[in-house]
Formats: C-alpha cells, structure tokens, sequence
C-alpha cells in the first residue's frame, strides 16, 4: 500500500481556488516531493501561483510546502498540530520564489508520517 494524498480543488471566479489536501498515513514511510497543488490543474495552467491562506490541521506528523523547482525552495513550514496562516494579513500573499526550472507546483514532504496518521491543509489562492 501507499500513503493517501488527495488533492480537492474549487475554482472561485477565473483566477481563485480552494484547494483541500488530504493525508492519510499507512506506514509506508514519509511523502517526498509529493505534489500537493498541480499548477497544470488550474485555469488556464499557470506557470506559478499565490497561497493568501493555509488553514491545516495535522495529527501526528509535521510537513513543509515547496515550490517546485530544479532545487525545491521551502513555501513554509506546518508544524504538527493545527492552524491558520494568513499571508495576505501580513501584507501580501505568498508569492512562489523558487528558480531554475520552476514547475509551477506545490509540493509536500512530510515528517513522523506513520500509519493512522491524518492531516487536512485548505489553501486558498490565486494566479493571474
């Protein structure tokens, strides 16, 4: 078996979404540059996107979100257990800075992912 990620997603207007991570563990081991948010998946397939808000929740383990890259760059870092971040609040959104060969998507790693293990992660954001 797997460890389960499922991505949900709801497009508000042409260029705001909603996406609902879902992580279920199963001891198989850690998730490693798991894709999270595929930019390809959004209106019209956006080279990058913005994150306004995360809103997690995770039991057990902590993740870090990246952008994808040649070299990954850290979006941020989810401890284990729940909360809100809002980026917009702070003054603007958090905008996707990786590099060199920049794919657009979001990625996931996980730490302490084991099997009972479960998380929720609601972004909102936005391309243009």
């Amino acid at each position: 078996m797997a460890n389960t990620v499922t991505t949900e997603f709801t497009l508000n207007e042409i260029f705001n979404f909603v996406a609902v991570i879902l992580i279920v563990g199963d001891g198989s081991g850690e998730l490693v540059n798991q894709i999270a948010i595929q930019a390809s998946l959004l209106t019209n397939s956006p080279a990058k996107f913005d994150i306004e808000t995360i809103d997690f929740d995770l039991n057990g383990f902590t993740a870090n979100l990246m952008w994808g890259a040649s070299s990954n760059t850290l979006c941020c870092a989810l401890p284990n257990y729940d909360g809100y971040i809002n980026f917009k609040q702070a003054g603007q959104a958090r905008h996707n800075d990786a590099g060199a060969g920049i794919t657009g998507n979001l990625l996931i790693n996980t730490f302490g992912l084991v099997a009972g293990a479960a998380g929720t992660i609601v972004i909102k954001g936005y391309h243009r």
